[in-house]
């Protein structure tokens, strides 16, 4: 396996990735250890993430290189939801490009949460600790200039510009409920 750690902030997290890469190997087998150790992986940050926290990058032409995007909210989080999103993009880089989070991808995050000395969970979601971390933390969320709540679960999302959401609120519900969605402008 081939890592490439291509910027300083990314640098920050090289003992995580290591750590990811551990767990991967002790839970998922031989053959997806395997399957790592054929690829070639360019970690990076993207200060243009805003929706996601990582994105997994496969080129169809070249099957063993991927590229790991990591938003500036993952350098935020705790230690162990570092971990967490390392891994979630670790499984994208050796599944197929067409699973998302379907097949194989699920079938690895399966293995590592059923191990009982592993402490990390791995899912589609970011867990509502590694929110608050988050809300605590960074600097965008006060700053921003939207603040979006759902009326029923409370769930809440900060913007920095306008748009879709923001010009038609009534328009949209939440993702996590299905509630109706409120705007706040701060």
């Amino acid at each position: 396996m081939e890592i490439n750690i291509l910027d300083g902030y990314t640098k920050n997290l090289e003992s995580q990735i290591n750590k990811a890469i551990e767990v991967i190997r002790k839970c998922c087998g031989h053959k997806t250890s395997d399957d790592l150790d054929r690829m070639k992986i360019n970690f990076y940050y993207n200060s243009r993430l805003t929706s996601s926290w990582g994105r997994c990058t496969l080129n169809a032409f070249m099957p063993n290189f991927a590229k790991i995007e990591f938003a500036k909210q993952v350098y935020i989080l705790p230690e162990k939801n570092q971990i967490e999103v390392i891994i979630h993009e670790l499984l994208h880089s050796i599944c197929p490009i067409h699973t998302g989070h379907r097949g194989r991808w699920a079938d690895l995050a399966y293995w590592i949460n059923q191990t009982f000395d592993v402490p990390y969970r791995i899912t589609t979601r970011v867990n509502d600790e590694a929110k608050e971390a988050i809300k605590e933390n960074d600097d965008f969320c006060k700053n921003s200039k939207y603040k979006i709540v759902c009326k029923n679960c409370g769930n809440t999302i900060y913007r920095d510009r306008r748009n879709k959401v923001i010009n038609h609120i009534e328009c949209f519900r939440c993702a996590h409920c299905k509630g109706e969605l409120q705007l706040f402008i701060l």
